[in-house]
């Protein structure tokens, strides 16, 4: 579909007959991997369950979101007995992706039949916000460590914690962890925002990084926005305008010098936005920092003040034709375990970043041109190249929604 000079690639979940097939392309087995599939698949599947839909807070009773609460299911079954943490690992942000999944568990899995009681996951969950509030190491200024050995600070920790708070403090309407959500991504972004605009990785441990790694900048701007939504969208907004304000353009900002940075080559962005860096391609977070566009203009923000949708829509398309028609694997991306080294293996991260970039562009473009307007039924005329990238995509959701953390079994 062309709108105002710019082709749309239009495609629904409902294309892919293929989306209940268990595949192994893609293992989420680091915890935030786990966590970050859990909110692609909420983003996705059930986009009035994500805080980005107006009306999600509170929780609505239906849908049932049941591979997210399976997910849920699966962190309390694993818990160790008299432990804070809702898993056990040495990142103390890691364990708090999957405490969204767990909190809606709390919400909605009564009568589900799930081996966890829905008062079990509340307490997990405070577990969870205990462990980080109070027994996690800090530095000078107050910001938790992403590590539980010392103080590190990582850009990463911007996605795992600050939403889990966020979210915590409006369903248990608790202020004090709804301003920690916002204190801790103004306490990151003081400690490791540059010049540019754009974020350093990690400032502190034996391993710094000052280098703007892609990723990590991708991680800061998402989780900003999503402590955004979550505010905006519950009865708190009007207590934290001028949070929200700081939240919104701190996430603009790094979007902003992320697309400045666009590499004119293949339209993705550098592993390593660094000039003094010997870096690559990286379809993982040119997805991730896309994705925060699309939402920035469904939420609102003022596009004058962006990046032109012609520049987003340009990488959004690279994106999709980085995804082999064949396996669904999307590639180059950077190795999550080994940040400076391309990926020769699936990222489980990236994978799920597609589905969150598509459920961005979905809802943005639904937001404009009406519900719907995304389906199969809307009159598209498709070349044969973007009828291949259709059938990469199909692959991708099933391998981004198949999971290969051992006993997980998700109601596809």
């Amino acid at each position: 579909m062309v709108q105002h000079g710019i082709v749309f690639i239009q495609w629904t979940l409902s294309e892919h007959a293929s989306v209940r097939q268990i595949s192994s392309c893609s293992e989420a087995n680091g915890l935030w991997e786990i966590g970050t599939h859990a909110q692609a698949i909420t983003e996705y599947i059930y986009p009035t369950l994500s805080p980005f839909s107006a009306g999600s807070i509170p929780i609505p009773t239906s849908p049932i979101a049941y591979q997210v609460l399976t997910i849920a299911n699966y962190v309390l079954s694993t818990k160790q007995n008299g432990t804070l943490p809702l898993m056990q690992d040495g990142s103390s942000a890691d364990p708090a992706s999957t405490g969204v999944a767990v909190l809606l568990a709390n919400e909605t899995s009564t009568g589900l039949g799930y081996n966890v009681t829905p008062a079990a996951y509340g307490q997990a969950a405070t577990d969870q916000v205990t462990a980080l509030l109070q027994f996690t190491p800090r530095s000078p200024q107050g910001a938790i460590s992403h590590r539980n050995s010392g103080v590190e600070l990582w850009s990463d920790f911007v996605y795992m914690v600050p939403p889990f708070f966020a979210y915590y403090g409006v369903l248990f309407k608790n202020t004090t962890v709804i301003q920690a959500a916002y204190d801790q991504c103004r306490l990151y972004r003081d400690a490791l925002r540059t010049s540019t605009g754009l974020w350093e990785h990690i400032v502190g441990g034996s391993t710094p990084d000052a280098g703007s790694w892609a990723t990590g900048n991708g991680w800061a701007a998402a989780g900003m926005l999503r402590v955004y939504a979550t505010i905006q969208r519950s009865s708190y907004a009007s207590q934290y305008s001028s949070q929200l304000d700081d939240l919104i353009n701190w996430t603009s900002e790094i979007v902003t010098a992320a697309f400045a940075l666009q590499q004119p080559k293949d339209y993705l962005f550098p592993n390593y936005f660094d000039s003094n860096v010997t870096t690559f391609s990286d379809a993982a977070s040119s997805a991730l920092i896309s994705s925060v566009y699309y939402r920035l203009l469904f939420l609102g923000k003022n596009s004058s003040t962006l990046p032109t949708l012609s520049k987003v829509e340009h990488t959004r398309l690279a994106v999709f034709n980085a995804v082999s028609q064949t396996t669904g694997v999307l590639s180059p991306v950077v190795d999550p375990l080994s940040y400076m080294k391309q990926g020769t293996t699936t990222s489980p991260e990236g994978q799920a970043f597609v589905l969150i970039l598509e459920a961005s562009w979905r809802d943005w473009y639904e937001g404009v041109y009406g519900p719907g307007t995304v389906n199969e039924s809307t009159p598209a005329a498709k070349s044969a190249a973007v009828k291949g990238v259709d059938v990469a995509r199909s692959t991708l959701v099933t391998c981004a929604l198949a999971f290969g953390v051992a006993g997980l079994a998700l109601f596809l």
